[in-house]
């Protein structure tokens, strides 16, 4: 008997495909919320998009979050309870300069506590597709006890320019290249799909998107 399609949910646990889509404009952050599943964003990449004003792009992540709150779930984790508690610190001591919280390295942290956390929500029937670039953080989610599908973000921009509508892949990379040169060394456009549940037969892949559309 074939298995029904499964069910996504969207995982965001990197920046850095927030960064690529506010590049090309909010209206690109918008096509996240288009793909017409649920969309779950990791508490650190919401306080790095927040707190790190440093890239221009970053602004307009942190609008983009404060104007669509309620539209994504917010996924806490141990290590993003214990930045904002240190945090907290720093602010009531008058913020003293060198002494800030420091959010390297908690990103990856923060992704360990993520995976740990959706391997006991998420049952067969249903698959992360996470957004992530970073081949450490792709290693760290192929390993999970979970379906998943790793989409990086040359392979979002086809989605949204095949299946969306929404945009040319090929201009929308060579803009993040010319603003973010550093994602150069993101140039895949892979999507991987690793199924984890042992015990059960897994469910058929996700349809192409707009998943809200089937």
């Amino acid at each position: 008997m074939t298995k029904p399609p499964a069910k996504p949910i969207i995982l965001i646990p990197d920046n850095g495909p927030l960064g690529a889509l506010a590049i090309n404009g909010q209206d690109k952050l918008d096509c996240l919320f288009a793909l017409g599943a649920p969309v779950h964003i990791t508490d650190m990449v919401i306080e790095e998009a927040t707190r790190n004003q440093s890239l221009w792009w970053n602004k307009d992540i942190r609008e983009w979050l404060e104007r669509n709150r309620g539209r994504y779930t917010r996924v806490e984790t141990q290590t993003g309870r214990e930045y904002l508690a240190a945090q907290e610190l720093w602010d009531r001591a008058g913020r003293p300069p060198g002494l800030e919280p420091k959010t390297s390295d908690k990103g990856d942290r923060s992704i360990q506590d993520a995976v740990e956390a959706y391997e006991g929500r998420i049952g067969p029937d249903e698959t992360l597709v996470a957004l992530v670039d970073d081949k450490k953080l792709r290693r760290r989610l192929s390993n999970a006890e979970v379906n998943v599908e790793l989409v990086t973000t040359r392979a979002l921009f086809k989605i949204i320019d095949e299946d969306l509508h929404a945009g040319d892949a090929e201009a929308m990379w060579r803009m993040v290249k010319n603003a973010n040169p550093t994602m150069a060394n993101a140039d895949r456009k892979d999507v991987v799909r690793n199924v984890r549940h042992p015990d059960d037969e897994p469910a058929a892949p996700a349809p192409r998107p707009p998943w809200g559309k089937r």
